[in-house]
């Protein structure tokens, strides 16, 4: 599920071979700094399920967002523009969350060269999960440790950089069960500040 997710996003940002991921030259990116999980207003409203509120994830609406694992640093210059649901096969699903520069009111998108950084769990949507299906890691990337007891694999082609792993079963809350896997994907922003976003992505 996962690695055809990734090859996907890879095909339709892919730029000239051996352009890595280079920065778009206006965006400044700026040190990597803390940044909260808030609400959107374009946000699917959604809750946590019955499961996960049973083993302590809050009910608050529009909540379950913020307590998957999601993004708590970001370069100074990028700030959450859109949330959504991607349905993947067998009830799961990629709770996808962009980060981008903020568009002046009226300007025009980036379009191609707009830079990005998506993060997004994987987590089965079933009533009541039983075993978590973890995808094989994507072909033709390097594995890079992320920290104790991590380790992701990396796949960088044109202006993209995609940071996958399996999510911890064991010294998480009980409540992500859930989660399968963590997909951070970079584009036109160098690989060394999607891994620094990527190894700091927690739930609330």
């Amino acid at each position: 599920m996962l690695a055809v997710l990734v090859s996907i996003v890879i095909t339709t940002v892919a730029g000239p071979p051996g352009a890595g991921a280079a920065p778009s030259p206006s965006v400044n990116l700026g040190p990597l700094r803390p940044v909260s999980c808030k609400t959107l207003p374009s946000d699917p409203p959604l809750e946590a399920p019955l499961y996960a509120q049973n083993a302590g994830a809050s009910p608050m609406a529009d909540g379950w967002w913020c307590q998957l694992p999601h993004a708590t640093r970001m370069p100074a210059s990028f700030v959450a523009v859109q949330r959504e649901l991607i349905p993947l096969p067998n009830l799961y699903g990629l709770y996808s969350t962009t980060y981008a520069p903020p568009t002046p009111t009226g300007a025009q998108s980036g379009g191609a060269k707009q830079s990005s950084i998506v993060v997004a769990p994987e987590v089965n949507g079933a009533v009541t999960p039983g075993k978590i299906q973890r995808s094989p890691a994507p072909a033709g990337g390097r594995r890079v440790a992320l920290g104790k007891g991590i380790t992701a694999t990396v796949v960088a082609q044109g202006r993209s950089v995609v940071v996958t792993w399996p999510y911890p079963s064991s010294n998480v809350p009980p409540y992500l069960r859930a989660v399968a896997s963590i997909t951070v994907t970079g584009t036109g922003v160098p690989e060394s500040v999607v891994l620094g976003v990527a190894k700091h992505v927690k739930p609330d």
